[in-house]
């Protein structure tokens, strides 16, 4: 009961087409890692845009954002290595503001 009185109510609902929104996935990817495999994991980080979170003699622990199919070319990649542990979230995204224009001056 207390997880429900916790919810926020939905206040709306707005349909999310790939075409005019911001959809991307997040993955943590923790790996096997030796001292022959280690370069290549921080080549296909650098390759994917990724973060190495940690890493240590054993394992490394890769974070990335992208659309669905980045994600899964850079699971691709990493599977051959040896994947440990993996979470991936389902698809987030966000409806970009079209009524306001701003400018960054820098």
């Amino acid at each position: 009961m207390k997880q429900l009185n916790r919810l926020i109510p939905i206040l709306k609902v707005q349909e999310v087409t790939k075409d005019e929104n911001l959809i991307r996935e997040f993955v943590l990817c923790k790996v096997h890692i030796n001292t022959q495999t280690r370069g290549e994991i921080l080549k296909i980080a650098d390759l994917f845009k990724a973060s190495v979170l940690d890493i240590t003699g054993k394992t490394a622990v890769l974070q990335m954002s992208g659309t669905q199919s980045e994600i899964s070319a850079f699971l691709e990649f990493v599977k051959p290595l040896g994947i440990r542990e993996l979470a991936r979230s389902g698809k987030v995204a966000m409806c970009p503001d079209t009524s306001v224009h701003t400018s960054i001056k820098g």
